[in-house]
């Protein structure tokens, strides 16, 4: 059952991204994916929506207007 396939409709970001710009027309995403794809995809969707794998420039941290309280920052 691992291997076996699901019905799931392709992700938002999926069918946003034009992965073949040269082509004007191009074919609907798969439909049926396995758990590992399915994994896959909501971990690079969620790293997209969060931009987890930027981090933040040391500068932010000291700006005042960034500050609550002596030491503690808003970020």
């Amino acid at each position: 059952m691992a291997n076996s396939k699901f019905q799931v409709r392709a992700s938002l970001i999926d069918r946003l991204t034009d992965l073949q710009p040269q082509f004007g027309r191009e074919p609907r995403p798969l439909r049926a994916v396995n758990r590992k794809q399915f994994k896959k995809s909501i971990r690079r969707d969620l790293s997209w929506l969060f931009n987890t794998r930027t981090p933040t420039p040391a500068t932010l941290y000291d700006k005042k207007e960034l500050k609550t309280h002596p030491g503690h920052h808003i970020l």
